[in-house]
């Protein structure tokens, strides 16, 4: 049975080690020796089979950003829901590690007829240069998408598609597709990992 009183106490020294590592640029969380369940948030007994037997495990600090937004209150701070090691953290996050995608549109289907006339005249993309530039290195990737073909490929592997080719004439910038649309036209190469963030 689980101290009530003692718990706190005890946890205190896991969260204290855990942000100490922080502080020293580690990524360390406590791991269940018994289970090898990821505990979070920091404690000093597993959740799952109540075990006290753990040890602080180092974990890759690198991870993906799952949501973003600006605050608005008080700063221009951008926050973010970050999934690493499989553990999702919300915080603050740096303009460190960012990178800035850009998509150019290559090719696009003239034949083909866009009958909802609710968003405008679109067109249906073919290809598109997906450009990847890392902010912190200034580091440029380049690799070029058939659209085309992915969403043949993952509705033949996986009997869907989220993709949505069909671009607004007005979200094409200088040959640049808007960044508003990006998700749209990389869905398929993400979840077929052609592309990681």
């Amino acid at each position: 049975m689980i101290d009530r009183f003692n718990y706190p106490k005890v946890s205190q020294n896991v969260v204290k080690e855990f942000l100490d590592s922080l502080r020293k640029g580690k990524f360390r969380i406590p791991i269940c020796l018994k289970c090898d369940l990821k505990i979070w948030p920091p404690a000093n007994i597993c959740s799952n089979c109540y075990s006290r037997k753990i040890r602080m495990s180092k974990l890759e600090p690198r991870g993906r950003v799952i949501e973003h937004s600006f605050s608005h209150i008080d700063s221009t701070e951008k926050l973010g829901l970050v999934e690493i090691s499989g553990i999702r953290i919300i915080g603050i996050l740096s303009e460190e590690n960012l990178k800035q995608v850009k998509i150019k549109l290559l090719d696009y289907d003239e034949s083909a007829r866009d009958f909802s006339q609710r968003f405008g005249t679109r067109i249906l993309v073919r290809k598109v240069l997906l450009m990847i530039k890392k902010t912190d290195t200034e580091e440029i990737e380049e690799k070029e998408l058939d659209v085309e073909e992915l969403e043949k490929r993952i509705r033949k592997e996986r009997l869907w598609s989220s993709s949505n080719r069909w671009i607004a004439k007005s979200e094409i910038k200088n040959g640049y597709i808007v960044a508003s649309r990006h998700l749209d036209l990389l869905s398929n190469a993400i979840a077929l990992d052609i592309i990681t963030f």
